[in-house]
């Protein structure tokens, strides 16, 4: 699903995104770095708001806060699209190129996460988080 980009700057004839560090400039149907920020019509969008690529119930332990709540499980997301290309990326496939994936509203991504046995949480994960920012920030809202 689109949504509106939250950080950036209006050009002229282009939108430069502020959400990270490369600040690209991006232009009609044009990509950032990331593969999911653009420009349609005049403004800036992205292109995976509540696109989820991977999904799983993953053991506290397997996170660095790993001696919070031990025992417990967290469950674990993730979209594609990622401003960081890491030769050693374990998430490549997700994070590098545009994947198959499901449309999660944020109230059935809340249902969801209470409803797992011995979850505490969710981990926004396998690429750089702030590449759904605007759905993560409607996710932690409610």
């Amino acid at each position: 699903m689109k949504s509106n980009i939250m950080f950036y700057d209006k050009k002229e004839d282009s939108i430069r995104c502020k959400l990270c560090p490369h600040n690209c400039i991006l232009k009609e149907n044009k990509f950032g770095v990331c593969n999911v920020r653009t420009v349609e019509n005049n403004i800036g969008i992205a292109i995976n708001y509540g696109e989820v690529t991977s999904a799983n119930i993953d053991p506290i332990e397997k996170k660095p806060l790993y001696h919070y709540k031990p025992g417990k499980n967290i469950l674990s997301v993730g979209t594609f699209g990622c401003n960081m290309s890491c030769s050693f990326c374990q998430n490549y496939e997700i994070s590098q190129q545009v994947q198959k994936s499901e449309y999660i509203e944020t109230d059935k991504l809340i249902n969801i996460i209470e409803t797992l046995n011995d979850n505490i949480g969710i981990a926004f994960t396998y690429n750089e988080p702030f590449m759904w920012y605007e759905y993560i920030y409607d996710v932690v809202k409610k």
